[in-house]
């Protein structure tokens, strides 16, 4: 499953973002233990996450067509229900 955003970043969003990956390359190349900590959580974390989509990313996808419909918001033609 792929995610997106629909928010735009700020500029200051931008620098702080930008910051953090030199700030992570440098540690990584210096062989810094707090940069191995951090990979290594980070891909546990999204390891976890995708186990959880896997298991509830249908039903979630389930209730958020059903949020956009209740709230009237136009769902795509293949997810409306047809009329009788």
């Amino acid at each position: 499953m792929v995610q997106t955003t629909v928010t735009k970043r700020t500029r200051e969003a931008k620098k702080n973002a930008g910051v953090s990956v030199i700030a992570m390359k440098m540690a990584k190349d210096a062989g810094d233990i707090q940069q191995k900590k951090a990979a290594r959580f980070k891909k546990m974390f999204i390891a976890a996450k995708e186990a959880i989509l896997k298991k509830y990313g249908t039903r979630a996808k389930t209730e958020w067509m059903k949020k956009q419909n209740s709230s009237g918001v136009s769902a795509p033609a293949s997810a409306k229900a047809p009329k009788k």
